[in-house]
C-alpha cells in the first residue's frame, strides 16, 4: 500500500481509560501516508477540541493582575479554549503532543499580557500543558499553577 490520504474533515474520539470521552474535529491538511505495509503508516494529524471555560482568573497569576483589572467580570466568565492534540509518527506508536489556545478575551492590555504570559508558560513547560489539557478534557477547566490536586495524562514519545 503507497500513498497518502488526505483528510478534508472528520472526527477522532480521544478516549483516556474510559474516563475521558471527547470528539475532537480533524483539521483539513492533516494525511496518512503508507509505503509499504499497511501497519507503518505515518501519521502527520491534528485535532482541535474547544471547551468553554468559566474562570480563567485560576491561571492566571493574581499578582499579574495587578489592581489595574477594574472590571472583575472579565476573570468569571466564559472563554473558549481550543485543545489540539497532535499526532505524528508511526500509525501503532504515534508521537502524541497538545496545545492550548484562549481566544475571545478582553484585548485591555493588562488581560492580554497575563494570557500570553500563560501560553508562554505551555509553550516552555510541557508538564504544566499536560497538566493543564488534561484538566480541560477531564473537569472542563484549568488549574492554578499551585493546585497539587489537578489530573495529568502522560503521552509517551
Amino acid at each position: 500500500m503507497t500513498g497518502d490520504y488526505n483528510i478534508e474533515r472528520g472526527d477522532y474520539t480521544f478516549t483516556f481509560q474510559n474516563v475521558i470521552n471527547k470528539k475532537f474535529s480533524i483539521q483539513r491538511g492533516s494525511k496518512i501516508s503508507w509505503s509499504g505495509n499497511p501497519y507503518e503508516a505515518i501519521l502527520d494529524i491534528k485535532a482541535a477540541y474547544t471547551q468553554n471555560l468559566s474562570y480563567l482568573g485560576s491561571v492566571i497569576d493574581s499578582t499579574e493582575r495587578g489592581t489595574e483589572f477594574k472590571n472583575k467580570t472579565d476573570y468569571t466568565r466564559r472563554y473558549p479554549v481550543d485543545v489540539t492534540i497532535n499526532l505524528k509518527d508511526r500509525l501503532l506508536q504515534p508521537t502524541i503532543s497538545f496545545n492550548l489556545k484562549l481566544h475571545d478575551y478582553p484585548q485591555n492590555p493588562d488581560f492580554n499580557s497575563s494570557v500570553t504570559a500563560f501560553e508562554n508558560r505551555m509553550k516552555t513547560d510541557e508538564q504544566e500543558l499536560n497538566r493543564q489539557v488534561s484538566n480541560v478534557l477531564l473537569l472542563g477547566q484549568m488549574v492554578s499553577q499551585t493546585n497539587s490536586t489537578a489530573f495529568v495524562i502522560v503521552t509517551g514519545k
